[in-house]
């Protein structure tokens, strides 16, 4: 790793920092098609937030019915989240540079729209505050339980929720490089415009994927469509495509985390019973 805390950290570098202060175990490690892509972004959530171990979260009795149920509908769709196609190893894509720097070729590696649109609609039970059992529905009652019946564990839930905050509002991959330069290289990073994260208007990875949700995936919006990359500029529509799918992965690996963390307080099954 570069001694320089203005270079960029290389990935492996940035996963053996990572991987160095891993604490707690994979969240629904049974249940995962790739245990590696959530372990990679588990370490990062941990080391940038300091998160207790969710395992360890009190139980505090059964809730009642209507909390039991949302609850349950949680973590069946955690459940879901953990067996998408969009954790499998490689997508992205390669530019190549010819005839002396006159002509470009985009070689891209996506999911097929079908899976796309499959992790969208999964991610967006979980993600929309306005579903029937989103994070914010079960937050708050899993704040509520913890708050009558063990309140020491409160301030620790709270701890999960602010993280939740900051991720809709800034990329992991921001955090996680901040972390490095602060805890491991020992200097203050300072961002530059041309980071491959997101893009103007886009910025924040919550704008970034209700900007795909709502303009192609889910719903064709006609503003929010006419903001996306087209295919035309090779470019930025795989550019486009792969940043919103690490929002997902890097989000979703928190809600798998949470998922545990909800299983422990409740004593419903991983999977949702």
């Amino acid at each position: 790793m570069s001694d320089d805390p203005t270079e960029w950290v290389t990935l492996e570098g940035k996963e053996a920092a990572l991987r160095m202060g891993l604490q707690w175990g994979l969240p629904y490690e049974q249940h995962l098609r790739n245990p590696r892509a959530v372990g990679f972004n588990w370490a990062q959530i941990q080391a940038v937030f300091g998160l207790s171990d969710p395992a360890a979260m009190p139980f505090v009795g059964v809730l009642d019915g209507a909390g039991s149920a949302k609850c349950s509908r949680f973590l069946r769709t955690c459940h879901d989240l953990a067996q998408l196609t969009i954790w499998d190893d490689g997508f992205g894509f390669t530019v190549r540079v010819g005839d002396g720097g006159l002509s470009e070729t985009v070689e891209a590696n996506l999911p097929a729209r079908e899976a796309v649109r499959g992790a969208a609609l999964t991610f967006r039970q979980l993600f929309a505050d306005d579903e029937s059992a989103s994070f914010l529905k079960v937050r708050k009652i899993i704040g509520q339980a913890l708050h009558a019946r063990a309140g020491e564990a409160v301030s620790s839930h709270s701890d999960w929720v602010a993280a939740h905050n900051k991720l809709l509002n800034t990329s992991l991959d921001h955090l996680a490089r901040d972390y490095i330069h602060e805890h491991i290289l020992g200097a203050k990073r300072t961002r530059s415009q041309d980071e491959p994260w997101g893009w103007p208007g886009r910025e924040r990875p919550r704008d970034l994927i209700l900007a795909y949700h709502y303009g192609d995936l889910i719903h064709a919006d006609d503003k929010r469509a006419a903001a996306l990359p087209t295919k035309q500029d090779e470019f930025e529509h795989a550019h486009g495509l792969v940043s919103y799918l690490r929002e997902l992965a890097h989000i979703g690996s928190f809600y798998l985390g949470y998922g545990e963390l909800v299983h422990a307080v409740t004593g419903i099954p991983l999977d949702g019973g």
